[in-house]
């Protein structure tokens, strides 16, 4: 079973955009046949070397990077780099959801001899782990909910008695006017 999933795919003379808007934005949010291409392009890649390395579905967290190589210095739309690799590595069977490629890395290189193209490497991590859910924040109301020991004290809890916060830690308050005092 591998570990590491690496592809390359070759770009045309665009990137594709995620939204191709035209005049008075009579396509704002449909995807432009770039995006399409480079979707289909990068799921078969993924697919093949999948096949190929014995990738099976992450269960965890992966690290992904993101490297498009271009031949021009023109400047390049970051903000939006990523966004179909990722759909199309969920669509191809990588991982579950795209919320797995944690961390995500996307970058923008000149290369003019190559081509243009677009390297993916995407390394699973510890499988024993289930992936992050995404959780509400916690917040302690004062009174019986409130923590009873500094250990499990997070800033923006009210501060037990006999406590004080010093930056983001808590500490004994007569510690604190010491150091104060200091």
């Amino acid at each position: 079973m591998a570990d590491v999933l690496a592809i390359s795919v070759p770009l045309g003379s665009r990137y594709a955009s995620v939204n191709n808007v035209g005049g008075n934005s009579h396509r704002a949010g449909k995807k432009s046949a770039a995006y399409k291409q480079l979707f289909t392009d990068v799921k078969t890649a993924a697919e093949a070397e999948m096949a190929r390395t014995g990738w099976q579905k992450a269960t965890a967290e992966c690290f992904t990077l993101v490297v498009r190589y271009i031949v021009n210095r023109r400047r390049a739309d970051a903000a939006n780099q990523g966004k179909c690799e990722l759909d199309a590595l969920t669509a191809a069977g990588v991982w579950d959801d795209d919320c797995q490629a944690v961390p995500f890395m996307a970058s923008v290189c000149y290369a003019p001899e190559g081509g243009p193209r677009l390297a993916i490497v995407v390394v699973k991590q510890r499988q024993d782990m289930p992936a992050r859910k995404q959780t509400p924040l916690r917040r302690v109301e004062a009174g019986a909910n409130a923590a009873p020991y500094p250990n499990s004290w997070r800033p923006g809890d009210p501060i037990p008695e006999g406590f004080a916060a010093l930056g983001s830690r808590l500490v004994a308050r007569n510690e604190a006017l010491e150091m104060i005092r200091k």
